[in-house]
Parts: structure tokens; sequence; C-alpha cells
């Protein structure tokens, strides 16, 4: 079992910038719709602030549900295989998956490389921050995977989510 300090250090803070991300969201399309239809006056910057925030919504909530062991498992499908075979496909879906989080990373650090120099329209920043989200999430996926690969190599069956 980890720590709480590892816990608070690795876990918190991701969930911590969805929920900023998601309250962003929502404020952000608040305060569109207000200056749209009470104001009259569109403002430039919402949807691209929006699509920004909904990118990284997406992939750190996809290294969240890694972590909680909410991806896509066909658990019925396994539990319907033989002891010594269950093990082997749980291992090999743990190696699939780093295999795909290492990959995701390099392409996305490939991605941001070439992006970095263009600007976004209406805010002006970067487009290696937005893309930015695919690496970053993809190393978080891998920090994630790696101790529950671990686990299952040494036998322990996965734990329930840890929320």
């Amino acid at each position: 079992m980890q720590s709480r300090s590892v816990r608070w250090l690795v876990y918190n803070p991701v969930e911590a910038v969805l929920a900023v991300l998601t309250s962003l969201v929502c404020l952000d399309v608040l305060v569109a719709v207000f200056f749209r239809y009470v104001l009259q006056h569109s403002l430039s910057f919402y949807d691209e602030l929006a699509r920004f925030a909904f990118m990284w919504m997406t992939f750190l909530g996809a290294a969240t549900a890694v972590r909680r062991r909410g991806h896509f498992t066909v658990a019925l499908f396994i539990h319907q295989l033989p002891q010594w075979l269950q093990k082997e496909t749980v291992l090999s879906v743990y190696l699939i998956m780093i295999v795909f989080a290492g990959l995701l990373m390099i392409v996305g650090i490939q991605i941001v490389r070439v992006t970095a120099i263009q600007t976004s329209p209406a805010m002006g920043v970067s487009m290696g921050l937005f893309y930015g989200a695919v690496p970053v999430s993809s190393f978080i996926m891998l920090l994630y995977l790696i101790p529950q690969l671990i686990q299952a190599l040494r036998g322990k069956s996965p734990a329930a989510a840890e929320r």
C-alpha cells in the first residue's frame, strides 16, 4: 500500500486540476452566455478556452481512470479462463497498456514540438500547451500503470479503485 504522502503528491493534484478545469469550463460557458445574450457582445476567446480545458480534462480523466483501474477490461471473459491463464491475461493487458501509454507519450512529445511554434487564433498562446495534454497525461498513466503491473506480477489481485 502506498503512503498517504505519495497519494497526496501523485493522485490528488491530478484530480484537483480536473476539478479546476471543470469549474473553468462551467464559468467560461456561463460568462460567454451572459455576454452574448445579456450584453449582446460576443467574446472571441471563450470557445477556444473551453476546447483547451476540455482537451486537458479528457486526457487527465483518462489517467485518473487508469489509476482507479476503470479502464476497459472484459472481466467476465477473464473469469471464464483457467486460473493460470487469468494471470497471464491480466499481465498482458498491463503490458499492452504500458506500451500504448509509452507510444502515446512519444508521439505526443513529437506533436508538441511541431505545434509549439503555432499560436492559437483567439488567445494567442502556443498550441504546444493545447497538445501538451497528450504526453503529460501519458506520463501520468505510466506512473500509475507500473506499480499496478508490479502488483500483478507479485500475484496480488488488483485492489478496488482507490478513490
